[in-house]
């Protein structure tokens, strides 16, 4: 035994924007699904490892000749100083390096004094152009290395003040210019660090600067430095986000499906003769007290029927006539309703095949003897 099944009629227009809009939701879905696995699906975070610190910090005292002012023979820093008092700038870098776990830590440092005869320049972004130059070295490079969460060590360099002030003197005597002098006295530290083969580089650079070829001076320049760091690992972690839009994403893409089966399997276009069936059927519904059905086999013959413009003309007619609207049900056959109403031998016919060109009949009234 076959079962038949129904499918509710919709008008074709709606039905194919449904399926339409249908697809269009499924491809969306599940491209958004495979995305959303793709590239969505971790997110990174980071944590640190650990951190740690650097700091470098230039300590000095000028020491004294035999002189008639001072009674103590060292100054302390921030003083100005004459030069024919001064013995000697005893400089001391006291440099730490501090972090949470332990490195393994080498390092490099030394120590260079740099003379330069200058002029002042106002077009020039520091100021002063030079005009000569001259390096020494105070410290050769010294390395060191250690595995530590702490690394401390200080280093006393004395500066021979008096011996670069000659030094100058002499050059000024050579080359006949006389200008601005400076010196400036950097400490250069590099450090390298390993953790778990996590690298770590820092470079510090703290300086004293005091001008040369003068009566007097302040000892001045950058002399702290501090620097801190850190190493950071990343990781990955499902978004919390990924599985809602998947389950979004689902949702939707199931919904879409079963759109798509539901007006595929269950629906079926509305055409033009569904709508005439219903159109007919409300028009008997509205008028049966005045219809009679002819049976499907009943002879009646119309060939010299006279047509009417619309089923109102017919309705019309039976009025003043006072007769029975007949009709003859030949949808199955000829895809029409015929309707009639007859005055001895005279026969009005209205046929009605399609709604949507229900007003295109002409009337043709003649009568037939």
């Amino acid at each position: 035994m076959k079962l038949s099944l129904y499918r509710y009629k919709i008008n074709k227009y709606i039905r194919l924007i449904c399926i339409f809009l249908s697809i269009i939701a499924f491809l969306c879905m599940v491209f958004l699904i495979y995305y959303t696995i793709k590239y969505k699906k971790y997110i990174e975070k980071k944590y640190n490892v650990t951190s740690y610190s650097n700091d470098a910090t230039i300590d000095y005292n000028v020491l004294l000749l035999p002189n008639m002012i001072y009674t103590q023979n060292i100054l302390e820093p921030g003083d100005i100083y004459i030069t024919n008092y001064i013995d000697y700038i005893k400089t001391n870098l006291k440099y730490s390096f501090n972090s949470e776990r332990p490195f393994n830590l080498r390092g490099r440092y030394k120590v260079t004094a740099h003379i330069e005869g200058y002029i002042q320049d106002n077009e020039n972004e520091k100021g002063i152009k030079p005009i000569w130059q001259k390096e020494f070295t105070l410290l050769p490079e010294t390395t060191f290395e250690c595995e530590s969460k702490e690394l401390n060590f200080n280093r006393e360099v004395p500066i021979k003040y008096n011996y670069f002030n000659d030094y100058v003197s002499e050059i000024i005597k050579s080359t006949g210019i006389y200008c601005n002098v400076k010196m400036t006295v950097t400490w250069n530290i590099d450090i390298e660090g390993n953790l778990n083969d996590e690298m770590i580089k820092e470079s510090l650079s703290p300086t004293i600067d005091m001008p040369l070829n003068v009566k007097y001076f302040e000892i001045k320049g950058k002399l702290k430095e501090h620097k801190t760091g850190s190493i950071t690992k990343t990781y990955k972690e499902i978004s919390p986000l990924y599985i809602e839009k998947l389950i979004y994403y689902s949702l939707i893409l199931l919904v879409s499906i079963t759109s798509f089966i539901i007006l595929i399997i269950f629906t079926t276009p509305l055409d033009s003769l569904d709508l005439t069936e219903k159109y007919i059927k409300k028009i008997i519904k509205q008028n049966g007290y005045r219809i009679a059905q002819l049976k499907e086999d009943a002879e009646f013959n119309d060939k010299d029927a006279i047509e009417v413009a619309s089923f109102d003309d017919i309705v019309k007619l039976s009025d003043d006539l006072c007769k029975t609207i007949l009709y003859r049900d030949d949808f199955k056959n000829k895809k029409c309703y015929t309707f009639y109403v007859k005055d001895g031998l005279t026969i009005y016919k209205y046929k009605f095949d399609n709604i949507y060109s229900r007003t295109s009949f002409n009337a043709n009234i003649t009568k037939t003897y």
